[in-house]
């Protein structure tokens, strides 16, 4: 009778630790996002092969490191960060940045003859936008925060026509990543906004 016992209850034993090793094996599944833009590439694509005149190149757009990888960041305080391990960047943050800004200055500026295109684009341009981010996420107060210093530079020996830094706090409505998400998104049409501003004042004054 002991060791029937006995028995059963190393089995039970083992039963309950093998479900327990079965659940801690499984992998939580990640999520992955992208930026995205109000503007399509189509139009991108027009502009530029209507308004040749007016091209600018865009970039190369740098972040810092601590931001130039696969997981979200989010901002903890004043010098902590905090990276969601399964919450990713489907691409390269990097990329994803520069299309939206490129899609963005262009849709605002398309009216007035001035189109956007990559700096890596072997094309004639007219002006230059060099982009640093230095922070682009959300923080504690529950907005994202998108700090930018960008110059705007003419001709082929890149004389600086215009040097600006912008800060741009933008809301998070909503609750999970898929929130933070679209309120970067909408930040970065911000910034293109401020950009677009500038371009066109100066533009129309060179014409």
């Amino acid at each position: 009778m002991m060791r029937s016992l006995y028995f059963r209850s190393t089995v039970f034993c083992l039963i309950i630790s093998i479900t327990v090793l079965t659940g801690c094996a499984v992998t939580k599944e990640s999520r992955f996002y992208t930026l995205n833009s109000i503007s399509s590439q189509a139009v991108v694509q027009q502009s530029v092969e209507t308004h040749e005149r007016g091209l600018i190149a865009l970039g190369p757009v740098e972040i810092p490191d601590v931001l130039d990888r696969p997981q979200i960041v989010f901002y903890s305080g004043s010098n902590q960060l905090v990276y969601s391990e399964f919450d990713r960047w489907a691409g390269s943050l990097k990329d994803d940045i520069s299309q939206v800004l490129i899609k963005e200055i262009s849709e605002r500026l398309s009216s007035g003859g001035v189109a956007v295109v990559s700096w890596r684009q072997s094309v004639p341009t007219t002006y230059r936008i060099d982009l640093q981010i230095t922070k682009f996420g959300k923080t504690s107060e529950n907005e994202v925060v998108l700090s930018a210093r960008w110059t705007l530079s003419e001709g082929k020996d890149k004389k600086v026509v215009y040097v600006h830094e912008s800060k741009i706090n933008e809301p998070v409505d909503g609750q999970g990543h898929a929130a933070v998400v679209t309120a970067m998104s909408r930040s970065l049409q911000s910034l293109s906004r401020e950009i677009a501003d500038v371009v066109r004042k100066i533009s129309t004054e060179q014409l």
